[in-house]
């Protein structure tokens, strides 16, 4: 089962790693991103986000003080998800649908993160 969990870790934290350095390399699309979705302060918001992802995905990833980066990863996602992908608010239907997509995906990985605050990083770690 050990080996699940740091399967599991790793794929996990390499999609949040992978996202918030995607969202670094292209700082001002991520901003853009975010005025569109009404988010204040977008350039700072987007680049707090962006760390929180790259800090909590590296955290995740390496099994170093995997409490904390899940906490940095909840707080990322949590008023992301909300923000980012409203689905409730979109007339059309395709859009509705895409955005209910990422919405539920979003919400699967905050349960997959609470898994991990609950377990903890497992022995294969760095922490």
């Amino acid at each position: 089962m050990d080996i699940i969990l740091l399967i599991g870790r790793i794929l996990i934290g390499a999609v949040f790693l992978l996202s918030g350095i995607g969202h670094l390399k292209d700082r001002k699309l991520t901003a853009r991103m975010a005025a569109a979705a009404g988010v204040p302060a977008p350039q700072l918001l987007s680049f707090v986000s962006s760390m929180l992802t790259v800090f909590g995905g590296l955290s995740l990833t390496l099994g170093f003080h995997v409490e904390i980066g899940v906490v940095l990863l909840l707080l990322f996602l949590l008023p992301v998800t909300f923000a980012m992908h409203p689905f409730w608010k979109s007339a059309d239907p395709m859009e509705a649908g895409n955005q209910q997509g990422h919405f539920m995906k979003n919400i699967a990985l905050s349960g997959a993160l609470l898994v991990f605050l609950y377990f903890g990083s497992g022995p294969f770690s760095l922490g």
